[in-house]
């Protein structure tokens, strides 16, 4: 039934197997049925987002970035964030990361076909997040299956905008105004 709504929600599409929604759904089974197994999934059955992006999806608005606070890498953007409903018993707490699919930079480690692990930052190596394929517990209460995450304490959210500053990768004071930022940056040059 959830292929036939799939297919309707599709507008039924001449070429369904190359369709990226049906592609993403054909992963979804491929983790649910690892998980099943106690396992995790065959390395070419992961599907790693970045990779299945098209020109027309990559200049989508990107709302921000999410950076190693260490070394400043990019490690994701905000349209690969996955969302999920914190219980109502404890959304005031928040949640303390953001659930990710997965991305190319994580290759190295989910290669390796463990049920769980750390992810590491693949600039400067620090703990940045951890994996489970099995799911995981958001502080927030939710259960969230494939449980691959970032800490929100491990990571700056900068603005996808990119201005003088951003550019020359210069980190300012949290809650310094823009127009600060960028005569500060002006300085420097």
């Amino acid at each position: 039934m959830q292929q036939l709504k799939l297919y309707h929600d599709m507008q039924t599409p001449e070429d369904v197997e190359s369709a990226p929604v049906y592609q993403k759904w054909l992963y979804q089974r491929e983790v649910e049925s690892s998980r099943a197994c106690g396992q995790a999934p065959e390395v070419d059955k992961i599907r790693f987002e970045d990779e299945h992006v098209s020109a027309s999806d990559d200049n989508q608005e990107k709302a921000f970035d999410l950076r190693c606070r260490k070394c400043r890498k990019t490690l994701a953007t905000s349209q690969y964030i996955l969302d999920h409903t914190p219980s109502s018993r404890q959304s005031a707490q928040g949640c303390a990361h953001y659930f990710l699919d997965p991305l190319s930079w994580m290759k190295p480690e989910l290669e390796q076909e463990k049920l769980d692990g750390r992810l590491n930052c693949p600039k400067c190596k620090t703990n940045v997040g951890k994996y489970a394929w099995q799911g995981m517990q958001c502080s927030c209460g939710e259960w969230v299956v494939p449980g691959i995450s970032l800490a929100k304490g491990r990571l700056d959210e900068q603005k996808a905008s990119r201005s003088s500053s951003d550019s020359l990768g210069i980190r300012m004071p949290p809650g310094m105004p823009a127009s600060k930022q960028r005569s500060s940056a002006q300085e420097n040059l």
